[in-house]
């Protein structure tokens, strides 16, 4: 059903070689196909246009696949709109269907693979008044003169989606082979194609003025305005400017002009962007659901990486939650005009201002806009996952609560890079030196330093869709009244920990990470390039063997590749001897490497614990060794927002001792778990696997012996105790991980001890030990164990 001259082709081959430039966007099957001998694809486009088919030919041609200009017993190609000549196109493309579906009766052993394919040539939203791009690419079945325009104008933003397959033979299996249901299959496909297009370009953008409007004669808006008739001119003044204040003035252009220029900085400053589980995400937004996407934050660069990656994926970038500091010019009228709605600090005290900014909020969930907010706040500036703000989360929910219509769904994301722009500013932060405020000078100091900084890592994890987890934790929530009915609080609370512990399973490890985990964690902090790249090996055969999540990315490449690579980005010392490189890191590159180092730690936390274990008794029963695991355990989840639970607590200590084992660092006999033969390289290696926790369980170890020696402290004091015996310990045995002095760490300890039932307190607000964990301390060194007792004396 090609009804495109070749003349018309030849003509216009050149001019799609100057002014096209197609990215295409498929899944893994649509790839997998191309490996196939001798399969029957069918693909079927939307519109009936021959610049849209010769893309299509030159995409399946770098692809792999089967040409749509294929001549052979079956159509290759369908369009599902004909604008030129199109009377009767329906009935022809019905009686096209009808007649595949009679080949597939005829034929037991036929099965045809239907692929829909839609062009994307610009991805403007439009507007409540149409714009010139709005005209062109807004326009279904468009002819050959407005196809050509739309060529000229906005050839270089055009990208083609290939939806997954479909199998015609499934499709007469499950509906039968009568050939009326032929017209089901053009309806499917219509639907599917305006589903794409709202995934793809968004909600019409709206008219300022009536969205001010439209907030204005919000009901909580109404009743906080409207309550003080004498001030009822001033509130409402007052209402409208915060909405000036908040509200991002989202502009197509700006949306192209940032993605060439992150085309541009990425290929710049960075050797590749790596984007993995996304195509979970894409069929999320092709059903219709509201997408909220809650990333970890660690630079200011995830603003523009995420949003960046989201458009190159097809897919509508998001409207984000900005702190006001970036409110800045200029800064801050182009990242409204990117999609930036800006948010304070702090609500506390102003009920119109948190009222606006919620219903702002809720306004865009109901229009469609998928939204980003950062869970944590501000930018970690130790590497760990901070502890979550559960502000906009409880927004959410009171949104989901108020319209129960469009299904909200939170997709977490973990951001990892190797360079962080920010970090030696952290540092300083961490120092005690006041945070910098955000500048349009203090912008372009970072800009002069761009420089090769390695990979980025997008990963989505697992969607959390907000109404199931609601009716986990509430069955009775839609028959709510409230705005904040009383469950509301755990529910919020619950979700936030959910939030950060599927951000942490998506976790990307990498070179650098992963070198600096392996230096970090040994002697001095320096080893041979033979040995680290041994250990690197027994890191990454642990995170095959041992699956930390399904969402984990792990490189291909081994050790020794993956150490090349990483050396090449000239952060570590690298000593030439005759004997072999050493590398090693100084002072200073030791704190910055813990902040890298602290992205994956949490995956490597349960073996080492498991290691230290071994190492330290040479041999111990499985159940006992178990039992410490589980009785550690709830603190290294609460402090890492750990993904095992309990019930896949004793398979995944079952994957760390096989895998241990077969790397030979332990033997399993029965019962009995037995380390390697003292002083050989897997008994090193081991007890290195080890060390990898060595600073968690002194920071447990200083805690638990300043309550043994003091019988009643308040946790204030307690807290306080506990950090200064920390700096104490740090200076005297050149400890320097920044997190290890966290007084927020040792709080969130002493919280989960209660929650253990570890501790108890009396009327006077003074807590006890109750049952201490003997562990602890044997898993310490004695010399640093020794340094803590008598440091917890003196305090």
């Amino acid at each position: 059903m090609i009804h495109h001259s070749k003349s018309f082709s030849r003509i216009m081959k050149w001019p799609l070689k100057l002014f096209v430039r197609t990215r295409s966007i498929y899944s893994d099957e649509v790839k997998a196909l191309a490996q196939q001998q001798g399969c029957n694809l069918l693909y079927v486009l939307e519109d009936d246009s021959a610049i849209d088919t010769m893309t299509l030919a030159d995409e399946t041609e770098q692809m792999g696949l089967p040409s749509p200009y294929l001549q052979g017993e079956y159509p290759s190609i369908l369009y599902v709109n004909r604008k030129r000549f199109g009377r009767g196109h329906q009935a022809k493309l019905d009686q096209a269907f009808a007649s595949l579906i009679k080949a597939h009766k005829a034929n037991p052993k036929l099965d045809i693979q239907i692929i829909p394919v839609k062009h994307f040539w610009g991805r403007a939203p439009g507007k409540s008044s149409s714009g010139i791009l709005s005209w062109l690419a807004d326009r279904p079945a468009p002819g050959w003169l407005r196809r050509t325009w739309v060529m000229l104008f906005l050839g270089r933003d055009h990208f083609i989606r290939f939806a997954s397959p479909v199998s015609l033979r499934d499709f007469v299996e499950r509906y039968g082979d009568d050939p009326a249901n032929a017209h089901r299959i053009t309806r499917i496909a219509r639907t599917h194609f305006y589903r794409q297009r709202i995934a793809s370009t968004g909600p019409r953008l709206p008219n300022m003025q009536r969205m001010f409007k439209e907030l204005s004669k919000n009901e909580a808006i109404r009743q906080i305005t409207d309550a003080d008739p004498a001030k009822q001119a001033e509130l409402q003044k007052q209402a409208k400017s915060y909405m000036k204040e908040i509200a991002a003035t989202y502009s197509y252009g700006m949306l192209l002009a940032v993605d060439r220029l992150m085309t541009w900085l990425w290929n710049r400053i960075y050797s590749g962007i790596s984007v993995n589980n996304v195509e979970q995400i894409r069929q999320l937004a092709e059903t219709g659901k509201e997408i909220v996407y809650v990333p970890c934050h660690r630079s200011h660069m995830d603003y523009l990486l995420l949003s960046y990656v989201i458009y190159q994926q097809g897919l509508v970038p998001p409207h984000i939650a900005a702190g006001i500091n970036l409110n800045f010019w200029p800064a801050g009228p182009l990242f409204r005009r990117g999609g930036a709605f800006f948010i304070r600090r702090s609500f506390r005290g102003n009920k119109l201002y948190s009222t606006v900014f919620r219903e702002y909020l809720s306004w865009l969930f109901k229009e469609g806009f998928p939204v980003e907010y950062f869970t944590e706040g501000g930018r970690s500036r130790t590497g760990r996952l901070l502890s979550p703000k559960t502000g906009m989360i409880s927004m959410t929910v009171q949104s989901q609560l108020s319209s129960q219509g469009r299904p909200i769904v939170l997709v977490p994301i973990y951001l990892g890079y190797e360079h962080v722009m920010e970090v030696t500013t952290y540092l300083k932060e961490l120092k005690g030196k006041n945070k910098d405020k955000e500048s349009f000078w203090n912008s372009l100091s970072i800009i002069r330093k761009l420089r090769n900084y390695g990979q980025g890592f997008v990963n989505f994890g697992t969607p959390i869709p907000l109404d199931d987890y609601l009716s986990q934790h509430e069955p009775n929530w839609r028959n709510s009244q409230e705005d904040r009915p009383a469950w509301l609080s755990g529910a919020v609370n619950g979700l936030a920990q959910t939030i950060m512990t599927e951000i942490n399973n998506a976790a990307a490890i990498n070179g650098l990470t992963l070198t600096a985990l392996s230096l970090l964690s040994s002697e001095h902090y320096a080893m041979s390039e033979r040995s680290l790249a041994r250990f690197m090996d027994l890191c990454l055969n642990l995170a095959r063997d041992a699956s930390y999540h399904p969402n984990t990315t792990i490189p291909l490449k081994n050790g020794d590749e993956l150490l090349q690579q990483t050396l090449a980005l000239d952060k570590f010392t690298v000593s030439k001897g005759t004997l072999g490189n050493v590398v090693s890191l100084d002072g200073y590159n030791q704190i910055i490497m813990t902040y890298y180092r602290n992205n994956i730690i949490h995956l490597y936390v349960l073996p080492s614990l498991i290691a230290a274990l071994v190492d330290t008794h040479g041999s111990l029963e499985r159940e006992g060794l178990e039992a410490v695991v589980r009785q550690l355990y709830p603190l290294l989840k609460a402090e890492l927002f750990m993904g095992p639970d309990d019930e896949g607590l004793s398979h995944y200590i079952e994957q760390i001792l096989i895998s241990l084992q077969k790397q030979q660092l332990l033997t399993i006999d029965g019962n009995e778990v037995q380390a390697a033969e003292s002083r050989s390289d897997q008994r090193l290696q081991l007890n290195h696997l080890g060390n990898i926790m060595a600073e968690t369980l002194q920071r447990y170890c200083i805690v638990l012996e300043l309550l043994s020696e003091k019988s009643e402290l308040s946790r204030g004091a307690l807290e306080g105790s506990s950090r200064a015996v920390a700096e104490q310990l740090g200076s005297l045995h050149g400890i320097s991980a920044p997190e290890f002095f966290d007084k927020q760490l040792f709080a969130s300890l002493c919280i989960q001890l209660k929650n253990m039932g570890l501790l108890e307190q009396d009327e006077e607000a003074k807590i006890r030990l109750k049952d201490s964990l003997q562990e602890v301390s044997a898993l310490v060194s004695s010399e640093i164990h020794q340094s803590i007792r008598q440091l917890v004396k003196e305090a």
